[in-house]
């Protein structure tokens, strides 16, 4: 509703009077000239009072900031975050200070495909380390020099992520990370917020610094080196002989199982038939029995 009360109608009325003021006589002419110039005057004072007071402000706690910067400089302290994950779900984590890991009861009693370590110790960007065994030490990692032009993942019913490595909040451009199913899970729930497929299957489309354009499907890893990065495809038949491996060892188990049990059913007969052959020998025994 269009109100006389309304800040807008208040600013249409102020303007509207302002103007038939000027353009009725020449002491409205004079009045609103004044009125601007003195507007004016006290806006350049009060920016000018204000400039000189902030400075006096910046003076006076300029040496207390620099006490500041040299204690936090000194009293630099290594924080991590170590998350564990498994199909990107976090199944554990921890903050050390400890840049070496010793105690390993944090990975031995949980069942994880990613470690994701962020360290903390510097400012944003976070760096984050991406990594699949247990790490000796949390320290020495590299930033890596390599960027991508575009990252995408699509999956599903043609849903598109853009993956970002590098952002004002974490930075994935650590030598040696490795981007494969294990990674893009983690990224897709935990990043991007999004859910995923059980039959989690994608594709990627790449565009590298040099303007090289790589489309991957999910068989493929892209690790991350100081200058470069290099595409794997996974090896396919090591998976194959994992699960014959994985068959024969079931294998054996069963027939191993069943010659325990054909073993047992032998021992058994064997037992009974000492048993009927030892009451045979005792009736026998017992007809030969002479009273007195």
């Amino acid at each position: 509703m269009f109100g006389i009360f309304n800040p807008e109608f208040k600013l249409l009325f102020t303007i509207l009077f302002a103007t038939y003021v000027y353009n009725s006589s020449n002491v409205g002419k004079q009045f609103i000239t004044q009125l601007i110039l003195s507007m004016a005057y006290n806006t350049i004072y009060y920016y000018s009072h204000c400039q000189i007071q902030i400075n006096k402000l910046i003076t006076i706690i300029n040496p207390y900031l620099s006490l500041l910067k040299e204690y936090i400089m000194s009293n630099d302290k290594s924080i991590y975050m170590i998350e564990l994950f498994k199909d990107g779900v976090k199944t554990d984590d921890i903050i050390t200070e400890n840049n070496n890991i010793i105690d390993k009861e944090l990975f031995l009693q949980n069942d994880f495909d990613l470690i994701v370590i962020s360290d903390f110790t510097k400012p944003v960007p976070i760096n984050k380390l991406c990594i699949n065994n247990i790490p000796n030490n949390i320290k020495d990692y590299e930033v890596s020099n390599v960027r991508f032009i575009s990252f995408k993942l699509i999956y599903g019913n043609d849903n598109i992520v853009n993956i970002e490595l590098n952002n004002i909040y974490h930075n994935f451009y650590v030598v040696n990370n490795v981007f494969d199913k294990s990674f893009f899970k983690y990224y897709i729930l935990n990043i991007s917020k999004l859910k995923i497929p059980n039959d989690f299957s994608y594709n990627i489309e790449l565009i590298d610094n040099n303007i090289n354009m790589h489309v991957l499907d999910d068989t493929y890893s892209i690790t991350i080196y100081n200058d470069d990065y290099g595409i794997t495809k996974q090896d396919v038949k090591e998976e194959v002989l994992e699960e014959v491996q994985d068959a024969e060892i079931k294998v054996l188990e069963e027939v191993e199982e069943e010659v325990q049990d054909a073993e047992i059913k032998e021992l058994e007969e064997v037992l009974k038939e000492d048993r009927i052959n030892s009451d045979e020998f005792v009736k026998l025994d017992n007809t030969h029995c002479i009273d007195f």
